[in-house]
């Protein structure tokens, strides 16, 4: 999994080409889950190209998680992301555990 924010600190926004390689789907899935969920809401460009943010990749990164990971049907997975409190979901926190366990293995690598 790529860290956005350490690889590409400056960047405001990322092609779909891009996200699809980032999550590891084809870009037309992007474009179907862009239909069925309506809180993936890329900008897009004079050419109608569609331009993601960072919050926007990690919500396709919760649903490619519910979907691919989970097994949850879209149906199953619309829920889950319109019931989304305002609590860290156990995703983001499972995201966080993985960067720290990334910092540690470089950590000691150094040492």
């Amino acid at each position: 999994m790529i860290n956005l924010d350490k690889k590409y600190p400056d960047r405001l926004y990322f092609s779909i080409k891009e996200v699809a390689e980032f999550i590891d789907v084809p870009s037309s899935t992007l474009r179907y889950w862009g239909k069925e969920f309506s809180e993936i809401q890329p900008r897009t460009n004079g050419k109608g190209d569609r331009l993601y943010k960072k919050e926007d990749i990690a919500l396709i990164r919760e649903i490619h998680h519910l979907l691919k990971v989970k097994g949850y049907t879209i149906e199953g997975a619309q829920k889950q992301i319109a019931k989304k409190s305002s609590a860290p979901q156990r995703f983001e926190i499972v995201e966080r555990l993985e960067k720290i366990k990334f910092f540690l293995k470089e950590l000691r690598k150094n040492l």
